[in-house]
């Protein structure tokens, strides 16, 4: 399976600005320590070779304000 960086940023998208209505937009903070945290894991991966490339590795942080 291939994640694109693509999928990561709608991701980000959809956290900052849900698309269903009854959902609720999460929080600067919890945007970026799930970036944070996405980038880590696939630094990881790609370090232990099982990817080529790493897609989060250019995700930036959000701001908000």
């Amino acid at each position: 399976m291939l994640i694109e960086k693509s999928a990561l940023e709608d991701f980000v998208e959809n956290a900052v600005n849900p698309q269903d209505a009854r959902e609720k937009p999460w929080s600067e903070a919890t945007v970026n320590d799930g970036i944070r945290a996405v980038k880590a894991l696939f630094k990881f991966v790609e370090e232990q070779g099982y990817l080529d490339r790493n897609p989060a590795k250019s995700l930036k942080a959000i701001n908000c304000s």
